[in-house]
């Protein structure tokens, strides 16, 4: 049986956090070596499961970069993510597609944005997070 994304937030303290206070966040691999910093945190369109775009390799910023990390891959490690992966193996994941994805921003939860498969949205409302419905506000 898979892990459902409900579950992933619930058992993943990183999903409390808001994409604005991820970027920047330094990345570090399994030994505790620096190997990047979160450029932005996006959400994959069916919205079952957020990413951080990491800006590895290169030498202040020239030759850098940037690379897909699920953020489920991720644990807190004081004021840093660690990875469960080496440097080298970081190196060998594909470039960031930026058409894949929608970037996410501000300050609510990023767990707020994952959302597990209605049967009452439409194919198209599952594959384009634009078209789904937005919560209802309180008028409060």
């Amino acid at each position: 049986m898979g892990t459902t994304a409900k579950n992933q937030v619930k058992d993943n303290p990183i999903y409390s956090r808001s994409a604005e206070s991820l970027d920047g966040v330094e990345i570090v691999d399994v030994a505790g070596e620096d190997v990047g910093t979160i450029e932005s945190v996006v959400l994959a369109k069916d919205r079952r499961s957020a990413h951080a775009v990491v800006s590895t390799g290169g030498m202040l910023g020239v030759g850098a970069r940037e690379v897909l990390i699920s953020l489920d891959e991720l644990k807190t490690v004081g004021d840093k993510l660690q990875l469960n992966i080496t440097q080298k193996q970081l190196e060998t994941r594909q470039e960031y597609q930026s058409e894949q994805y929608v970037e996410l921003e501000g300050e609510k939860p990023i767990g707020g944005a994952i959302s597990e498969f209605s049967a009452f949205e439409t194919e198209e409302e599952a594959s384009d997070p634009s078209l789904a419905p937005d919560a209802p506000e309180s008028s409060q």
